[in-house]
Formats: C-alpha cells, structure tokens, sequence
C-alpha cells in the first residue's frame, strides 16, 4: 500500500506520537516504534527481524533466540494496542497515521474519523458499542 504522506510528515506524526502521554511513559515501547518507522523511511523495512530488534532496540545478547524468547512478539503486540488507543485518544484528529512495519508485515493505523477517532467498524479499547454504552458480551457456542 503505498504511502500518502512524506518523510517528513511520517517523522512529525511520529513526534506527536512520542510525545504523548501514553509513551512518554514507555520508553521500550517509544524506542522501538521510533526503531521500526526510522527503518521504513530509509527502505530497510525489509530487514527488520525479531533478531535484530531485539538485539537493536531492547539491547538483547548476541546469543538471543526468538523462538525461545518472546519479547520482541510481546513488545510488538503491547506496540499495536498502544497506537490504537493513541489514536482513540490522544491522536484521534491526526490524519497522518504512523506505519511501521515488522517482520514484513506492513501495519498502519486506520484513517480515524472526527468524533470518535475510530475508524468505520473498529471496536472501541473501552468495550463501548458505536452509541456510547456497553458493548454486548460475545457469546460463543458451547463446545461439545
């Protein structure tokens, strides 16, 4: 998908991102998106592994293996779920979504809408339906 923004405007959405309440306390996570968007921008993307982030980003040692230790995975998903709710909050009139990508997979925020700062269908962080008030339960089928 290509990009519809330029470096530039990635870097500035990337500063407001940082600078936000939610990352300012989270330095491992602020380090690592930096590390990963920094990465897309100079078109080595392509190279950004679980090996190399943890090595890079959460200072790992030379011996560390990802299937055996899930840190980058766990970090990677703590990641995701704190953009999301930057972008239900803090970020939720920001029309330049940071995207980053991690072991090749492109992820991007959805283009948020005003008012809720959700994109069409995305469930809302809080457990809320569209209308503000509790989302029903998902009721599953018993297993037989």
């Amino acid at each position: 998908m290509p990009n519809r923004f330029d470096a530039a405007q990635i870097r500035e959405a990337l500063a407001r991102v940082l600078a936000s309440e939610g990352f300012r306390g989270s330095p491992r996570l602020s380090r690592f998106l930096d590390y990963v968007v920094e990465a897309s921008l100079v078109g080595s993307s392509h190279s950004l592994k679980e090996y190399s982030i943890g090595i890079d980003v959460f200072e790992k040692p030379k011996s560390f293996d990802p299937r055996s230790d899930s840190t980058v995975r766990g970090e990677a998903s703590k990641l995701r779920l704190k953009l999301r709710l930057y972008y239900q909050t803090d970020g939720r009139d920001d029309r330049r979504p940071v995207p980053y990508t991690y072991e090749g997979r492109q992820t991007r925020q959805p283009d948020v809408c005003r008012g809720n700062g959700r994109a069409p269908g995305t469930p809302s962080l809080a457990g809320t339906a569209e209308d503000g008030k509790p989302a029903a339960p998902v009721r599953r089928p018993a297993r037989r």
